[in-house]
């Protein structure tokens, strides 16, 4: 299974959720297509977090306060989904708020091995996408794009031409461009 067929994420998305495809240039002049998708998400209005990473955005995920990309991990988990969020800025593996204690972990030796062989041919962690996910044999990566905001950097183009060279699928990448209602 792939994840286009996965066109709501639920229970962040409102009926007017849109899939497309992203073209993305890789270095070796190559154009790909990448499946996107575009979420409208609830901002956070309860109290401050201690640790908002100087001031990224706090989403509403069923009454609890989480980062855009722990929410989409969470709608993931809620599929039977494993995962983390690859915190590149403070170099962890993340389930949870930086302010939580069980907030990192360590991935399960498969998934190690994978991000080990990327991370050697990419000299480093840097430019990986926000979101790992597995289930059985598959893996994801979907990185996070605040509408408007943010844009695709080209340590991420580099991370995907290294890792589709390492033997992932094209398909294991997705693009969430995401805003507030």
């Amino acid at each position: 299974m792939i994840l286009r067929r996965y066109t709501i994420i639920y229970p962040m998305v409102n009926n007017h959720n849109q899939k497309i495809a992203e073209k993305v240039l890789l270095p070796s002049g190559k154009t790909i297509s990448i499946a996107k998708l575009y979420l409208t998400l609830k901002k956070w209005h309860g109290l401050v977090i201690k640790d908002d990473y100087n001031g990224k955005a706090v989403i509403d995920f069923q009454g609890k306060p989480l980062f855009s990309e722990l929410a989409v991990l969470r709608s993931y988990q809620c599929k039977g989904w494993d995962g983390v969020w690859v915190d590149c800025y403070r170099k962890k593996f993340r389930v949870n708020l930086p302010e939580r204690q069980d907030s990192i972990v360590s991935l399960p030796p498969k998934i190690e091995n994978i991000i080990n062989v990327i991370k050697k041919r990419n000299k480093g962690l840097s430019g990986c996408w926000d979101i790992l996910l597995w289930k059985g044999r598959s893996i994801r990566f979907i990185e996070l794009k605040r509408l408007k905001k943010d844009k695709i950097r080209p340590s991420q183009i580099r991370f995907l031409d290294v890792a589709l060279k390492s033997g992932v699928p094209k398909e294991a990448f997705s693009l969430v461009e995401w805003d507030f209602k």
